[in-house]
């Protein structure tokens, strides 16, 4: 899920294309990858067997619900990975790089699956495949970290902490 002509969003698809969905494709030569997005424009259009662009989708749930896991194989770029948090937010299982889970507070094997090397990442992403139980297990897990943390009433909770904070020091200045 996400603009597929952005940076960091097609480096990543491109290392996943070339280093990780190989091996996969040797174990399940039908894996299907289902990407959700925009549209690229040509010259951002990576191409392979098994991967199939859905376009723009205005309510992905659905779609999200039929995954055996959302892959966000993101290597570098800033900011907070959202579409982690709207895959915990759907109860969908993640598999990610550490760079593209930066900003979550995720914990590896516990409520994502994260790795750089390029098998270990397809081994996550096969696992998922044949283990709908783990799957479900870290889609819950998922799911209350984003309750605990992530969600508006927390988020607003944890700014006005802070906006109390910042007057609380203001005043005794």
């Amino acid at each position: 899920i996400g603009t597929l002509g952005y940076g960091p969003n097609y480096d990543g698809l491109v290392w996943f294309r070339d280093r990780v969905w190989p091996h996969i494709l040797r174990q399940k030569p039908a894996m299907e990858l289902r990407l959700v997005g925009s549209p690229p424009l040509p010259q951002y259009h990576v191409d392979a067997p098994g991967f199939t662009y859905l376009g723009y989708v205005p309510n992905p749930a659905d779609e999200i619900e039929t995954w055996s896991a959302m892959i966000v194989p993101i290597p570098y770029g800033g900011g907070t990975r959202i579409k982690i948090l709207d895959a915990f937010s759907r109860m969908c299982p993640v598999v990610a790089t550490p760079a593209g889970a930066y900003g979550i507070d995720v914990t590896d094997g516990r409520n994502a699956l994260l790795a750089d090397d390029p098998l270990q990442f397809a081994q996550h992403c096969l696992e998922l495949s044949d283990n709908p139980v783990k799957g479900k297990s870290l889609a819950q897990a998922g799911w209350r970290l984003f309750t605990k943390r992530y969600t508006w009433d927390r988020i607003g909770e944890s700014v006005g902490k802070i906006v109390h904070e910042l007057q609380t020091a203001n005043h005794e200045r």
